[in-house]
């Protein structure tokens, strides 16, 4: 992050969730990971309501009571999923490498960051959607705008004060724009990384850089 912008606390989804032990076998961890897996296909596939934990065991090839061994109910395996994408992010540097091309720098960190975001992108449109009729979730969605916000923050921050940077720019007002402009194109059916990320460079360079 940038200085005078410190790392903000990442939402936890999973505060207060009572969850199973880890498993300690390595057979039992495969059958977590391959129902973690098959859990982020079918909701990208069908959405949160349209898929069971039923489906989930058959698409995983396990008993259903395998599934309920590592997460109690199917609300809980998509809070785990949010969790991990959060925690992926979170282990991303969001920084505009030194020297260089800023714009293409910060152009990179973003294609990273929207690739991650797009791994998980039918857990989070299931997750929207959970939020849109649980309170208590709508809040944990409203705090991971906030903090996508605040790192972006610190990128922007770095990206002004880099040479032919806009010294005008509205750092915080602008991150906030961007975080919700992000999580946004998530929920777009044709959504492409790509166009998606080029787009973003002309945006973001006109923004932040004086023409050059």
């Amino acid at each position: 992050m940038s200085d005078g912008w410190p790392e903000p606390d990442r939402p936890r989804p999973l505060a207060g969730e009572d969850l199973p032990p880890e498993p300690r076998q390595e057979r039992s961890r495969r059958t977590q990971e391959a129902v973690v897996a098959a859990a982020l296909d079918l909701f990208a596939e069908h959405g949160y309501d349209g898929t069971s934990m039923a489906d989930i065991a058959a698409r995983a090839g396990v008993a259903v009571g395998a599934v309920y061994r590592h997460y109690r109910t199917k609300r809980q395996l998509l809070l785990v999923l949010v969790d991990r994408m959060i925690g992926e992010i979170a282990g991303l540097d969001l920084v505009v490498p030194a020297g260089g091309d800023p714009l293409a720098g910060l152009t990179g960190t973003l294609w990273t960051a929207l690739a991650t975001d797009a791994r998980y992108v039918g857990a989070y449109r299931a997750w929207v959607g959970l939020c849109a009729r649980d309170p208590q979730l709508a809040a944990v969605d409203r705090q991971l705008v906030d903090w996508s916000a605040a790192r972006l923050a610190g990128l922007l921050a770095t990206a002004r004060d880099a040479p032919g940077g806009r010294t005008d720019l509205d750092v915080p007002a602008t991150a906030r724009l961007l975080a919700l402009l992000f999580w946004r194109l998530l929920l777009e059916p044709d959504f492409d990384e790509e166009r998606t990320v080029l787009a973003l460079s002309v945006l973001l360079g006109h923004l932040l850089f004086t023409d050059r």
